[in-house]
């Protein structure tokens, strides 16, 4: 039974200390579990969207894990897709972050097959980016998706489609925008894909579609503040361990003892986070 773990918004640099503490805690706790493959569904950096050093610095806290590693990029590791109306993000993603990405990390989607499931990563900032990478991107997607065995396969973009109900669209900074949500959905639909999994709203949350299982993973680093953001689901640090099962997936939260629950907008106020481990 493949065993993969999904780790998120890790926001690695070395400017930032207390993010790679947090880190190092879910590393031990990870190479304890012993998983299959290591997933980052972005945010990897805090800044390597314009610093070099934090792509690379991120880059080198994954390695040092010693197990298979893939990522896929975040805003803050190339840029912000455009916003709903059209209008471009405040960092925008832009060809030389992308390929300064992909000289650091590697291809930016990805397909990779174990034991009979099929797991997609995909970069969901090249949404509305004009770019042609774009293109190249659905119609790898596509093909991948086609390829897999129904409800054998694994999705993981940065954002999120939903929060509870699909027929809902969300605020245009944290989830995917339309009209690319609409088509990730029926793509979804039509070929039956088990699990999506995704990052970007630092909470945890778990919801189901049309026999489709919706994972929103926590992030290891920080919890964002009511303030700035909605409470969600649950406002918590951690990371997911999935097993691949002969009858779906299992998914479990994990938060390691030693986890602290940074708040980026109090972070004065930081407490430990318990659960379970």
């Amino acid at each position: 039974m493949p065993r993969i773990v999904q780790v998120t918004d890790t926001h690695l640099s070395a400017d930032y200390p207390a993010y790679v503490q947090n880190w190092e805690v879910c590393a031990a706790r990870i190479r304890a579990l012993a998983p299959d493959l290591v997933v980052n569904t972005g945010d990897i950096s805090f800044n390597g969207a314009d610093s070099e050093a934090d792509l690379a610095f991120a880059k080198a806290r994954h390695d040092a894990l010693g197990l298979p590693w893939l990522a896929i990029p975040g805003n803050h590791d190339i840029g912000d897709c455009a916003n709903g109306d059209g209008s471009p993000a405040k960092q925008e993603i832009l060809p030389e972050r992308r390929q300064r990405y992909r000289r650091i990390f590697g291809d930016d989607w990805w397909c990779h097959d174990i034991a009979g499931w099929r797991l997609i990563g995909i970069n969901a900032q090249l949404f509305a980016s004009g770019m042609p990478e774009e293109a190249e991107q659905w119609s790898f997607l596509e093909d991948a998706v086609a390829g897999g065995t129904e409800g054998r396969v694994v999705l993981f973009l940065h954002r999120p489609l939903f929060a509870h109900e699909a027929s809902v669209d969300g605020e245009t900074q944290r989830y995917v925008n339309q009209p690319f949500k609409n088509r990730l959905l029926q793509l979804v639909r039509r070929y039956r894909v088990g699990t999506v999994c995704t990052g970007h709203t630092h909470q945890w949350l778990s919801v189901s579609d049309r026999g489709t299982s919706y994972y929103w993973s926590p992030s290891t680093a920080f919890i964002i503040g009511d303030s700035l953001q909605p409470i969600i689901g649950e406002k918590t640090v951690g990371f997911l361990s999935l097993d691949l099962r002969d009858d779906g997936v299992t998914v479990d939260l994990l938060r390691p003892d030693g986890l602290i629950r940074h708040d980026i907008v109090q972070a004065k106020r930081s407490v430990p986070d318990t659960g379970s481990a």
